[in-house]
């Protein structure tokens, strides 16, 4: 995460925002049960999935069954109850007897991915955050600010968590950034609740987006959610359709990526860039690939008779500024069409000082915001009134 960032520049990221901000509080739900009434429905407003596949909820009344099904890559599934708080615990069916019983709503959280804090603000929950892996990647004002002034505390700055802070913190959750590591047994083994997040396992960008709906099943902001969600899919697939009808001929070729020690990275033929390339009108140059993240090309001499072809490069090397960046770095890459014509755009017009990027995490919850940034470079006159959000363009003088 990262210090904080200027107010103006905090104003302007919000002007950027076509679709309401989803940052107002939430109706406080803290209350727990005073009266338990057995067939009652204490949750009225409940979460309906529709493109993640990675978390799955089932509501009984005082409580849910959420289970995360593949919370670390490779990893098996894990099952949490969420109880109501003030309710008894109810007989649970044998398969949910080794369950971690979670009490909601839950009155402070620990986070290790900056995905989560958009999220946070989108429920109206982000003051629930207590304790965040640094303070150096984010560029989320309120966590930026809450770590600038001591209430909210960093437990991994060194990329190890620090098991005796976060247990100081009593956080009543601890939420996982989508990897296991032995320090989440051992605040389990403490008495911690924690809860894998692993959104960035899910294979499309509406998918790992919705996941603002499992951050709110702790919360009880089902409802919250699904208002955040909705304004964001209707956007996305307005935008999708601005561009929906075009000939094949009309939509440009793109290529991605930056080199690093000799090898160039370009995104997967499937993965969320490549999605979304294909969803901005844009035609990829690796979309035959089968690769879900990165693809590396040892041979950088097959990559530029790939892209030579291509109209527009994005995701390019975040120290590109102008055109001598490219020439100074490999005037083979300088040379290549989409170089010259200045067509060379990267995601990180949103920093912070401590080199956090909001497409990073702001992103995650935000394609709808993605996507218009990419109509806007790949078909300039189709949404010339909107301005860019994440991206921004490398000159070429």
């Amino acid at each position: 995460m990262k210090p904080i960032l200027s107010t103006a520049l905090l104003a302007l990221t919000g002007a950027l925002v076509a679709v309401p901000s989803f940052a107002q509080p939430a109706e406080n739900p803290d209350a727990c049960l005073t009266a338990f009434d057995p067939a009652a429905d204490y949750f009225p407003q409940k979460a309906d999935v529709e493109y993640a596949e990675n978390f799955t909820v089932a509501y009984h009344g005082s409580y849910k069954v959420v289970t995360v099904v593949e919370p670390s890559p490779g990893a098996p599934s894990e099952t949490y109850v969420l109880l109501q708080c003030g309710a008894p615990l109810p007989e649970l069916p044998a398969e949910l007897a080794g369950a971690p019983v979670i009490e909601v709503p839950v009155a402070t959280i620990h986070s290790e991915s900056a995905t989560h804090f958009p999220m946070l603000e989108a429920i109206g929950m982000i003051d629930r955050l207590t304790g965040v892996s640094s303070a150096a990647y984010t560029t989320t004002e309120a966590v930026i600010a809450g770590a600038a002034a001591g209430t909210i505390i960093e437990f991994a700055p060194t990329f190890t968590i620090d098991v005796e802070t976060v247990i100081d913190g009593e956080p009543a959750l601890f939420m996982t950034g989508g990897f296991t590591t032995a320090e989440h047994g051992q605040l389990a083994d403490a008495g911690i609740a924690v809860v894998a997040n692993a959104e960035w396992l899910e294979p499309t960008v509406l998918g790992r987006a919705e996941w603002v709906k499992y951050i709110a099943l702790f919360f009880n902001q089902e409802g919250e959610a699904a208002t955040a969600f909705d304004a964001i899919d209707a956007q996305y697939a307005a935008t999708m359709a601005e561009v929906a009808s075009l000939t094949e001929g009309e939509r440009p070729l793109v290529f991605t990526g930056a080199a690093s020690e000799g090898i160039f990275y370009a995104a997967g033929g499937r993965s969320y860039v490549a999605e979304m390339i294909a969803d901005a009108g844009g035609r990829y140059i690796f979309a035959d690939n089968d690769d879900t993240g990165s693809t590396g090309l040892t041979d950088i001499e097959v990559m530029l008779d790939e892209a030579a072809e291509a109209e527009v490069w994005i995701n390019a090397n975040s120290a590109y500024r102008t055109l001598a960046d490219i020439v100074a770095d490999d005037p083979r890459l300088a040379a290549l069409p989409a170089a010259q014509a200045g067509a060379v755009w990267n995601y990180d017009r949103i920093t912070s000082p401590g080199g956090g990027v909001a497409y990073f995490d702001l992103g995650v919850l935000r394609p709808d915001l993605v996507l218009i940034d990419l109509v806007k470079i790949f078909h300039p006159e189709v949404m010339a009134d909107r301005p860019f959000t994440f991206y921004r363009p490398i000159t070429v003088e």
